[in-house]
């Protein structure tokens, strides 16, 4: 049941009311569910259908593979400002890798962070008006499967944050 359609059957229930049966949401894919295998009169064991996140390999008793051929995360990041300035460096996570300084401590960093890290500051955000520093960056790529391409500074208060939420990836 989606979130919104639970919190509104528990509203309507609070109120007495009726439950609100959940609208019907196309946009919304399916989760994963597994079914229980019917009970079978047959002595001979059987074997569990395939889900969708393994592949059938015809029974010839081959393990699936899950890992995939692409990192999960691919990044480009040119330093454009401060003292690095010029400097450019490939970041791979999943597994970590490229030739930045640090890509581990700058995939430890990502793998707490969502692709929204990215996201540029809204234009009718309240900011402090006030310089970091000449420190810039620029970043594209993908970030699980999330097209990245964005610039970084420290041009004011809600730019420096944002910069600074990526510390090890732009400044290692």
């Amino acid at each position: 049941m989606a979130p919104l359609a639970l919190a509104l059957s528990a509203t309507a229930a609070c109120a007495g009311g009726e439950p609100a049966s959940p609208a019907s949401d196309d946009s919304v894919s399916p989760t994963h569910s597994t079914t229980e295998p019917s009970p079978s009169t047959s002595d001979s064991p059987t074997a569990p259908a395939p889900t969708d996140d393994t592949t059938s390999s015809a029974g010839d008793g081959t393990p699936p593979t899950d890992a995939p051929d692409d990192p999960e995360t691919r990044l480009t990041i040119t330093v454009t400002g401060g003292d690095r300035s010029g400097a450019e460096w490939t970041l791979t996570c999943g597994p970590a890798g490229g030739d930045h300084p640090d890509s581990a401590a700058a995939c430890e960093e990502l793998a707490e962070l969502s692709p929204e890290a990215f996201a540029e500051v809204p234009e009718d955000q309240p900011c402090t008006h006030i310089h970091g520093g000449p420190e810039a960056a620029e970043v594209s790529g993908t970030m699980d499967g999330t097209e990245i391409d964005t610039e970084f500074n420290k041009s004011g208060g809600c730019e420096m944050e944002r910069y600074e939420n990526l510390g090890p990836v732009l400044e290692p």
